[in-house]
């Protein structure tokens, strides 16, 4: 059903963005709070270097998707997989260190893939997203 009415940014997208913007500012706030991390584990500046590249993938493709800018659509459906992976180099990390939290770790990977899953599957289906951000051929 490709319904006409359905377009501009509401609905999901709208949630899907404010929630992007929340977990853009969580990722924000774990940089800092982690920040004084870096003298004890040299690995620890590695880490937050890929969180402020995935604040930076997340904030460039919020700003495109608030633009109407499709580019941001297909740059998020691979960059909300960007956190998953974060944590899987993080349990190689406590893994190889003999470090403690792995399990901790583990949930929030699932948590972390559940969402990727939820949102990349409704920026790839939604009517609503394809309505506003892909040029449909007229007949």
């Amino acid at each position: 059903m490709k319904d006409g009415s359905l377009k501009g940014i509401g609905g999901w997208l709208a949630i899907f963005l404010v929630v992007l913007v929340f977990n853009i500012l969580y990722l924000v706030y774990d940089v800092l709070a982690n920040f004084q991390y870096v003298g004890l584990l040299p690995v620890m500046s590695i880490i937050l270097i890929i969180q402020v590249g995935i604040i930076i993938i997340f904030t460039v493709g919020f700003f495109k998707m608030i633009s109407y800018d499709r580019e941001g659509v297909e740059l998020l459906k691979w960059a909300l997989w960007l956190p998953a992976l974060n944590i899987l180099f993080l349990m190689v990390i406590f893994y190889f260190m003999q470090l403690r939290g792995a399990e901790e770790l583990f949930v929030s990977l699932f948590q972390v893939a559940i969402w990727a899953l939820i949102w990349t599957s409704y920026l790839k289906q939604s009517v609503r997203v394809e309505n506003t951000y892909y040029e449909r051929k007229k007949k």
